[in-house]
């Protein structure tokens, strides 16, 4: 059994697509949330969360 815990950060247009794909391969998502009030270009910090099979785990992280 693996855990993964980690940290992305994203430009506010990756948030949709990224979240999508975590959740489709089992990833949760424990945390979405920005640092810097009115800044742009909007940058965000998506902290996640999975349990697995060591060899099946970091599949789910593929982005294709």
């Amino acid at each position: 059994m693996t855990m993964v815990m980690g940290d992305l950060v994203l430009s506010e247009d990756e948030v949709t697509p990224v979240l999508t794909k975590l959740q489709e391969g089992g990833v949760e998502i424990s945390a979405l949330h920005n640092h810097v009030l009115r800044e742009s270009p909007r940058v965000m910090y998506m902290h996640i969360h999975a349990m697995g099979d060591q060899v099946k785990s970091p599949k789910r992280f593929m982005m294709r």
